[in-house]
């Protein structure tokens, strides 16, 4: 448990989900968590032509390849929301878009692209491990520190330092 300042007590998941809200990375954790469980939501099928890009607090974009199959997503649109809540992904609302699908056999996962063979600099490596030290370093959870590191990383690796 967690002390606020009025002094009542508060459960450290309940600030834990506050501080991520306000920093918008539990955007990123939820983006992410919806890409891995896309496929349990549409199915293989559908999966090959449609692909979560983007989530803002509670809003998710999908990218589809065609016109054809996001009027399918849209006529499913209900089934797809209450689906998504049930995995713990909250979404109120689903925006799909034509736009760049990635297959499911090409798609890499957070572990995959931490192990790829495109190394940081040394200075993007300090910067990670300053992120490391003075940002996650009052988490306890270490599968949520690895998750945010991985997050980071990936982050670095798109937009490299200049």
């Amino acid at each position: 448990m967690a002390r606020e300042r009025s002094g009542t007590v508060t459960p450290v998941n309940a600030f834990l989900k506050r501080f991520l809200s306000k920093s918008k990375a539990m955007d990123q954790v939820t983006l992410a968590l919806a890409q891995r469980r896309w496929v349990e939501v549409v199915g293989h099928g559908m999966r090959e032509y449609s692909y979560p890009e983007g989530y803002n607090s509670g809003k998710l974009t999908v990218n589809v390849s065609s016109s054809v199959w996001l009027q399918e997503l849209v006529l499913n649109n209900a089934a797809i929301k209450k689906k998504l809540n049930g995995l713990g992904i909250d979404v109120y609302d689903v925006f799909y878009k034509i736009g760049k699908c990635i297959p499911l056999h090409t798609k890499a996962t957070i572990e995959d692209e931490e192990e790829s063979d495109s190394p940081l600099s040394s200075r993007e490596k300090k910067k990670l491990e300053d992120f490391k030290k003075n940002r996650l370093g009052t988490l306890k959870s270490e599968s949520l520190k690895k998750r945010f590191l991985a997050i980071r990383t990936l982050q670095m690796k798109k937009h490299p330092l200049k």
